[in-house]
């Protein structure tokens, strides 16, 4: 019976009252690809010997009705895709399903666009080994029972509740997810989940939990006390291409996140991991939140506005190449706590680094090493209460774009540039713009020979500011360009 309809695209009914399935043992593909059938008449099927039904009804996008009453499906053990892309199903009572004997129920109701009642209440899941992506994109589900789950035997629960926007509650505290090690995305982009109970939750053998609630928007509170990550090497995808998240991203509506439980010291990557975390006031980081063999930070606090303190002397950053927007949009952000271990030696971009950190009055990057940073693209812009940034031991000579470097940076009195080598840089443009309250400016050790773009680079600024260069040819270089300036000084 494999393949028997499948992908007859053009048939909108099938006359099945005179077939005999009695004997049948696979239906495997049965009408896989039936795109145009609104209804199936099953009720004389026998499904007694059969053991396979894994994509059924795979891609039959207008069936609308479906009734598996008459179903006997106690010796079947793969369910794999059974109702994938079923679209236009917005009603599936599937209460009278045995499925005692099933192992497989990935993707079981992928896709599932229109589906409102879901009724799994009689599932036995006991020999069930994986539930990836079972209810994935099921954004019409509101709500799930799934209290009779036994996810004893459960290994991977990756992209599970992907997508399902509409669910308001999901209580899987009585899951036993001792075997599992994959958690990859599991509640991403559940947006309108308020609550969601995973207390019980044993990760002790998970390996992979990127992503794993990322776009969680209306959860407020979150309660991961019960999680072991001493196996977890993946919290936060790490290549760009299979998407962005971090495993608290978008969290938009927490405002706690205790996570002082958390053994980080497997991770390699905590690219966007608190992103767009916009209420996020109070982060707790525990001991053991290690970040010795992490490579990537780029996007870590993005956009995190009411964090008012971030506590980061713990971090080792001795393998960190990438610190890009680390804490742009940090808005509310006064008081940045930097250990004597946080080595930048191995950075090589900080662009947008500190952008937008508007509440910072002081920032000393005296420990910095930069001496392999390559762009420092706004990489203070927009720090509009900064009175006080020790950049003395900053050195950019590989630098090559400074464009809106401090950009805005509107109570800056005095900025001490002196150690700046800019022999690569080509990108000035607005590099000071902006920076109306300076009265002294450090350039003495800077030739401007290799600038090309310096477009606004001192607009704002006052035209009788110090400026400190090194000889002449630098009075020359910056008179020709913006001859607005009465203070420039050989130092």
């Amino acid at each position: 019976s494999r393949y028997l309809f499948a992908y007859l695209t053009n048939a909108t009914e099938i006359d099945l009252s005179k077939l005999d399935t009695s004997k049948a043992t696979l239906m495997t593909y049965m009408f896989r690809g039936c795109s145009n059938i609104t209804n199936l008449d099953l009720s004389n099927f026998d499904t007694s010997k059969v053991t396979n039904m894994p994509s059924m009804f795979n891609t039959c996008r207008n069936l609308t009705n479906l009734d598996l009453s008459s179903f006997n499906t106690s010796n079947v053990i793969n369910m794999y895709g059974m109702f994938d892309n079923c679209n236009s199903l917005t009603n599936l009572d599937l209460s009278n399903f045995n499925t005692s004997k099933v192992n497989n129920m990935a993707f079981m109701f992928r896709d599932c666009n229109e589906l409102i009642n879901l009724n799994v209440s009689s599932f036995d899941t006991s020999s069930v080994t994986t539930m990836h992506g079972m209810f994935w994109n099921c954004p019409s589900l509101t709500s799930l029972n799934l209290d009779n789950f036994n996810t004893k035997s459960v290994t991977t629960m990756s992209n599970m509740f992907l997508n399902c926007q509409n669910l308001k509650e999901l209580d899987l505290n009585k899951f036993d997810t001792s075997k599992v090690d994959n958690m990859y995305q599991m509640f991403h982009n559940c947006a309108n989940l308020e609550k969601l109970n995973i207390k019980g939750f044993n990760t002790e053998n998970v390996i992979n939990m990127a992503d794993m609630f990322d776009g969680c928007k209306s959860l407020k509170e979150l309660d991961v006390s019960s999680f072991n990550t001493d196996k977890v090497t993946e919290m936060n995808i790490s290549n760009s291409n299979y998407g962005y998240g971090g495993i608290f991203g978008n969290c938009s509506s927490l405002r706690k996140l205790d996570i002082s439980n958390f053994n980080t010291k497997n991770i390699t990557t905590m690219r966007r991991m608190f992103e767009g975390c916009t209420n996020l006031e109070e982060l707790i980081l525990g001991d053991n939140f290690d970040t010795s063999n992490v490579t990537n930070m780029e996007y870590m606090f993005y956009n995190c506005p009411n964090l008012k303190i971030l506590n980061l002397n713990g971090f080792n950053t001795k393998n960190v190449e990438n610190m890009i927007y680390m804490f742009s949009g940090c808005t509310n952000l006064n008081e940045l706590i930097l250990s004597n271990s946080f080595d930048t030696s191995n950075v090589t971009n900080m662009k947008y680094m500190f952008n937008n950190c508007s509440g910072l009055k002081t920032l000393n990057l005296e420990g910095f090493n930069t001496e392999r940073v390559e762009d420092m693209n706004r990489m203070f812009s927009n720090c509009s209460s900064l009175t006080s940034l020790n950049l003395h031991k900053f050195n950019t000579k590989n630098v090559t774009d400074m464009g809106y470097m401090f950009y805005n940076c509107s109570f800056l009195t005095s900025l001490d540039l002196s150690s700046f080598n800019i022999s690569q840089a080509i990108n000035m443009d607005y590099m000071f713009n902006g920076c109306r309250s300076l009265t002294e400016l450090d350039l003495r050790n800077i030739d401007f020979y290799s600038v090309t773009n310096y477009v606004n680079m001192f607009d704002g600024v006052s035209t009788s500011t110090n400026i400190y260069v090194k000889d002449t040819t630098q009075i020359d270089w910056l008179l020709e360009r913006f001859p607005k300036f009465e203070n420039i000084i050989v130092a």
